[in-house]
């Protein structure tokens, strides 16, 4: 499976750098826009910033695995119907979550190139269209996997109080994933300036902080999975105010940065 996993990841790389290209290549009067973005691929900074970031992500799929393990251990407290239930959702759950990921590195790669040659009002604009592009595509696929959700779990089972179940969870975390969209795009654009670790920790404070909270003390009260799940939507917001403050700072900052330098 190894081999075949490097000449996947190498097939990937391959086509994400035609697909790049031909994208600068198609801009009118951009020849300054190339050699940017060419030197932007090149650069000792994209590198070192690639590495940040892939430490940061690293560090935060952990936390965020630790909080899943004990969402896991909640549902399994419901039985074998939940557990079920749970593990077909998830599975759909995880298609949206390709492709809220795959508009959050765009928005980070491009940050990057923007910031490394000094086009900060770039930035804004990108982080807009990033953010309508992940609200669009969230609202069509999300309600889309709620709507056809039935249809879609008697892939993974044919029990109808699987499904039920499933249904439930579908509510709670398709439905509402835009949100989880806004608040990848924040740290996102943050990392592409360069600014990876209070992200990260704000990230970790908001999301999973907020479902530890919910699981302990909320929950226990409140026994459903209604409850449960509603921690999703919960810590997403709570962690996108986090963010939207972290960026607000940290962009005023680079434009005093750029007051100061004209």
């Amino acid at each position: 499976m190894k081999p075949f996993k490097n000449k996947l990841a190498v097939t990937i790389v391959v086509l994400s750098v035609a697909f790049l290209g031909i994208i600068v290549l198609s801009i009118k009067g951009n020849s300054n826009i190339i050699s940017s973005g060419v030197g932007g691929v090149i650069s000792p900074l994209q590198k070192i910033v690639y590495t940040v970031n892939e430490k940061v992500k690293g560090s935060f799929d952990f936390f965020i695995n630790f909080s899943n393990v004990l969402l896991q251990s909640s549902v399994n407290s419901f039985g074998s119907i939940a557990m079920a239930g749970y593990t077909a959702a998830n599975n759909i759950f995880g298609f949206l979550y390709v492709t809220v990921n795959a508009v959050t590195q765009a928005c980070m790669s491009f940050t990057s190139q923007n910031y490394g040659v000094g086009k900060w009002k770039r930035m804004d604009r990108v982080l807009i269209d990033c953010l309508i592009l992940s609200f669009v595509a969230m609202m069509i696929l999300g309600n889309s996997a709620y709507f056809f959700g039935p249809k879609l779990l008697t892939i993974y089972t044919s029990n109808s109080k699987v499904i039920q179940c499933g249904m439930e969870i579908l509510l709670y975390t398709t439905v509402t994933y835009f949100l989880c969209g806004f608040m990848d795009l924040f740290p996102g654009a943050l990392r592409g300036m360069g600014r990876s670790g209070v992200p990260m920790i704000l990230s970790i404070i908001g999301t999973v902080g907020t479902r530890i909270v919910w699981i302990f003390w909320i929950f226990p009260n409140h026994r459903s999975l209604d409850i449960l799940f509603i921690s999703y939507p919960a810590s997403w917001i709570i962690t996108i105010v986090l963010q939207v403050i972290c960026y607000y700072f940290v962009r005023k900052q680079l434009y005093a940065k750029m007051r100061a330098e004209a």
